[in-house]
């Protein structure tokens, strides 16, 4: 049975937060680690996470540059044997052809879409792959299966215990989890 499925790209994909943090930690001075981000208005030196991430974005640049999450790639690729892959990313308009031409690069998909207006509950996927709690829950409530990518900020995961317990939210820690797991949904 062949899955579409949705991915992520921040936190799932590609690590924005790391190269936010080494650059606020060399210009302010600070000692900021990834896992310390419990919280996407989480303070980091002047700002919040969150408002770093959004102007880091409108940089071509600084999207063509960003680091991969480890083993995105091999998961990707098994998944893509055997799935239907679309890319759901809530990107500015401004830098979605520097984003795709990243994508490009670093994997093989089949669609890709800015859920930047819409949501990513209205994407046509039987499972999403997605590191922000608020996108899996409203998913899973909508009847599909989320897989929760586990990042600090997604830690306190409390309010999907419901949906883990009747197996339509899986939270995994890596890609090779992500893999496993789909693997035995689909069986």
């Amino acid at each position: 049975m062949k899955l579409n499925i949705a991915v992520d790209i921040d936190g799932v994909l590609g690590d924005q937060v790391t190269p936010i943090l080494l650059k606020i930690n060399a210009e302010q001075g600070l000692n900021i680690s990834k896992d310390d981000i419990t919280r996407w208005n989480e303070p980091v030196g002047n700002n919040t996470i969150d408002i770093e991430i959004e102007t880091a974005l409108l940089n071509d640049d600084f999207i063509l540059s960003m680091p991969l999450i480890e083993y995105s790639q091999e998961g990707m690729r098994n998944l893509g044997k055997h799935n239907h892959i679309i890319i759901a990313t809530n990107r500015p308009k401004q830098t979605e052809r520097a984003t795709i031409k990243w994508l490009q690069s670093n994997f093989t998909f089949d669609e890709f879409y800015n859920t930047r207006h819409s949501g990513k509950n209205l994407i046509k996927a039987d499972i999403l792959i997605d590191d922000y709690i608020n996108n899996i829950l409203n998913f899973a409530n909508s009847g599909r299966t989320g897989i929760l990518f586990s990042q600090p900020w997604n830690y306190n995961s409390s309010c999907l215990d419901h949906l883990i317990n009747q197996h339509r939210v899986y939270r995994c820690i890596n890609w090779k989890s992500v893999v496993y797991t789909i693997m035995n949904i689909r069986k």
